[in-house]
């Protein structure tokens, strides 16, 4: 989710507002763990986060669970480091805009596995031409 804990629960509150369960896990090692004992239908992880950064969480879930979504946020400006060719669905950059994420949650959420399977099998060709 985010390592600021105003920020966590503010991202938080958006898509409870929307009727998503939410959790607001503090770190990179925490999202791992949450996951692996109850798996959630969508991710959303901030680059910069405590103990493992986001990026190397979404390493660890993006092989054991790769159908599902998963956002990235950072506050800085071109972090991206090839996410999106890595099988990452949203990067986005804070401030978030809110109505964008919200659309983001909605339009990944509504794919389904077969999508998301063809969506990570274009990640794969690409990145090994």
């Amino acid at each position: 989710m985010d390592d600021d804990a105003n920020v966590r629960e503010s991202l938080g509150g958006v898509p409870t507002q929307e009727h998503y369960a939410v959790k607001l896990p503090r770190d990179g090692r925490v999202v791992v763990r949450q996951f692996l004992d109850s798996p959630a239908d969508l991710i959303l992880l901030d680059v910069n986060m405590p103990d493992i950064t986001g990026s190397q969480a979404f390493q660890v879930l993006a092989q054991l669970y790769p159908f599902v979504p998963v956002v990235i946020n950072t506050a800085c400006p071109g972090q991206s480091h090839g996410g999106l060719e890595l099988g990452i669905n949203e990067f986005m950059e804070k401030p978030l805009a809110i109505p964008i994420l919200l659309r983001s949650i909605r339009k990944l959420l509504a794919h389904s596995d077969s999508a998301r399977f063809a969506e990570i099998s274009r990640c794969w060709k690409t990145n090994d031409h």
